[in-house]
């Protein structure tokens, strides 16, 4: 929402004061009632204030003229009511007799006279006791309404009702103003193994997650009441209605475990780093655990200082070069290292790269040629062409001007080159980074696996000095033929050290219950053995080194069965980190599977996630939210969490592990069950 621009409209009906003597006054309702309108002026609603009485034809007169033209409206209900078995009555002032049905308004009648408005999301909140009943008798005959009429795509009506207590229940005075206003200024509670709620990702927070977090709130404020929520749309739970005033644009991409241990910070200057470097992970990506690696980190820093043309870095999957990537591009903020070595506490990096060493960034994950022409243009605040930016060729030119009017070197950082759009990839190999490179005073750095056709293939001869996978693939050839401009990860000869480091990081992290943490010469050995075993994989020792935090005492390093637990590779120490789940093995798998199949950044958790997780399903197995927010609260190192297009998305945390799902399985049949799924959701039963 722009500054100055309507989020929506509401308007409140607050019923204190009543003519029939056993209903008693409510003085204290029109304070609460202002509470709540602040709150919806605060989230960018604009009130239309009601005029007149609060008599039942002031009332009826009042919302039948209320029809404002926006897309969403919000009414606000508070007073006096009565569950009347299959209806909702809600008391207006001149009520005087029980046996009169004049000074009542009837639940029923709200949900048609809603139905005629033209907004396209309707939210009402009804503060009263025993209002559960209005919840379903309000949503029915507002779908009952609407189901006669014809709407243009897109424009089907939705309602959402939320009450502050359930059939029977009494409203406490003053309870529910307060939990509405908490979670939505301050935030939801923490999540749960059952429950999970809207993430500074979202930019709109749905009734459905609203409901979630008043509900909890209220338990947790020991009152003696529970919302009620009932809503109508044609794909469910997609009905996002309340601005989140925590909602971040540019937070970091993490692991749900390092967003929910707050293990990363949010300052100006990371945010200034992610609008530069778009998607490109930083030290925050898992923690403050990334390890020096002396001869990269200066082979690299070389090439910037005198280098021109293009460089690649590549390596197996889990070699650790997005990790080294987005160190280089971190490192290049003014300021910012000496922010991570306060987090990291390690001052002496070797290699480091000159501030402003880097322009602009993005990480290409399942992006288009369009799509990464567009975001380096914005990363760099070019231009676009009237048209916006389509090839490029015009992006080029004004990069080579750039550098031309500024007298300087651009240099343009592009990572995960191959898990880019698969029929993009090598025209954005061939007519963006190796056409931008060929520019005087223009470079690109790119990180990119070796073997596009095959990340899985090895040479026959594993013991050759230029180590065992394949750096001449088709990619890789489309970029450059000189192999001086390729940087090896896996023939690195700091690997070890450095998986050593990082390992040792871990185990003796303070900040967890590591059975290593007081012992730091143990964590050293350890973390040696581990590194020894990796063969230069991060990915591998950062699994190795999950499991071994999970145990309830330090492995014994002299008994010959410890060295079996570090054999094989990262197939197989993901899956003996899925083994260690016991029971829940299958759960975690079949709910972390639906993920290696995500476009963008990620799925959405609104009804997304699950439906495909239970299109993916083996017969018999449901899932539910609950499961997803159990598999978030305890697989959440597997899974990153990020942002797109205003809402959080999840994906797994490496791209080995997209391939892991995605071995010995039928392509075809999984995309199939994903559309049907899809449209499922657009179309339910």
């Amino acid at each position: 929402m722009k500054q100055g621009e309507e989020h929506g409209r509401f308007t409140t009906i607050v019923v204190g004061k009543y003519l029939d003597p056993a209903l008693p006054d409510l003085p204290q309702i029109d304070t609460h009632a202002a509470r709540v309108a602040e709150l919806l002026r605060h989230l960018g609603f604009a009130e239309d204030p009601r005029e007149g009485g609060t008599s039942a034809p002031e009332v009826q007169g009042w919302l039948n003229s209320w029809k404002p033209a926006v897309h969403r409206i919000l009414l606000y209900w508070t007073g006096h009511a009565q569950d009347d078995g299959d209806d909702l009555l809600l008391f207006c002032s001149d009520y005087h007799d029980e046996d009169n049905p004049l000074g009542r308004f009837s639940g029923r009648d709200l949900g048609k006279l809603l139905a005629r408005r033209p907004a396209v999301e309707i939210v009402v909140i009804l503060d009263v006791c025993k209002g559960g009943v209005g919840a379903n008798v309000i949503t029915d005959a507002f779908m009952t309404r609407i189901a006669r009429q014809e709407f243009p795509i897109g424009r089907e009506p939705g309602l959402a009702v939320l009450t502050s207590a359930r059939a029977g229940e009494l409203a406490r005075d003053g309870a529910f103003a307060d939990a509405l206003d908490h979670v939505l200024r301050v935030g939801p509670p923490p999540p749960t193994e059952t429950i999970d709620f809207w993430t500074a990702h979202d930019r709109l927070i749905t009734p459905t997650k609203l409901y979630d977090a008043v509900l909890v709130h209220l338990e947790k404020s020991g009152a003696h009441q529970r919302p009620e929520l009932l809503q109508s749309r044609s794909v469910r739970e997609f009905f996002p209605f309340f601005i989140n005033r925590n909602y971040r644009a540019n937070r970091p991409d993490a692991t749900v475990d390092t967003v929910r241990d707050h293990a990363f910070t949010e300052s100006d200057l990371l945010e200034h780093f992610l609008v530069k470097f778009r998607g490109i992970d930083t030290p925050t990506a898992d923690g403050w655990y990334y390890a020096p690696r002396p001869h990269s980190q200066t082979r690299i820093t070389d090439w910037l200082a005198t280098g021109d043309g293009i460089l690649v870095i590549t390596g197996p999957p889990g070699s650790g070069k997005s990790a080294l990537l987005g160190w280089l591009a971190a490192m290049t903020i003014p300021g910012y290292r000496d922010h991570a070595a306060t987090k990291n506490g390690d001052t002496e990096h070797a290699g480091l790269p000159a501030e402003g060493a880097i322009d602009a960034g993005i990480h290409a994950k399942q992006h288009t040629l369009q799509e990464c022409v567009t975001q380096l243009g914005t990363a760099l605040n070019l231009t676009p062409p009237e048209a916006g930016w389509q090839e490029p060729g015009p992006l080029i030119e004004q990069i080579s001007q750039l550098a031309d009017d500024e007298n300087r070197t651009v240099t343009i950082l592009l990572d995960a080159l191959d898990e880019a759009y698969p029929a993009d990839q090598t025209r954005i190999a061939t007519d963006l980074l190796a056409a931008l490179a060929a520019q005087p005073r223009v470079r690109v750095i790119v990180g990119t696996r070796p073997n596009r056709q095959d990340p899985h293939q090895r040479t026959e001869h594993t013991a050759t000095p230029e180590g065992p996978w394949t750096a001449e693939g088709p990619l890789i050839r489309a970029l450059t033929t000189d192999t001086d401009r390729v940087l090896r990860l896996d023939t690195d000869p700091g690997s070890v050290d450095a998986i050593t480091t990082y390992v040792t990081a871990r185990l003796g992290d303070p900040t967890t219950s590591s059975p290593y943490r007081d012992q730091p010469g143990l964590a050293a050995d350890t973390a040696a053995v581990v590194a020894a075993h990796s063969d230069g994989i991060f990915l591998f020792a950062r699994l190795i080194a999950r499991s071994l935090l999970s145990l309830e005492t330090p492995l014994d390093l002299t008994d010959p069965h410890t060295a079996a637990r570090f054999n094989g590779g990262v197939a197989q120490a993901f899956e003996a980190d899925l083994a260690s789940y016991g029971e829940d093995r299958d759960r975690v798998y079949g709910l972390l599977a639906p993920l290696a199949w995500a476009e963008g950044a990620g799925l959405p958790r609104r009804d997304i996630w699950l439906a495909l997780a239970n299109a993916l399903a083996r017969p018999g197995v449901v899932y539910t939210d609950r499961d997803i927010a159990w598999v978030l609260e305890h697989a959440g190192a597997h899974i990153i969490e990020s942002g797109e297009d205003g809402q959080t998305v999840y994906r797994l945390y490496h791209q080995a592990f997209n391939d892991y799902f995605q071995r010995n399985i039928d392509h075809t049949t999984v995309h199939t069950a994903i559309t049907h799924a899809l449209l499922d959701l657009t179309h339910p039963a």
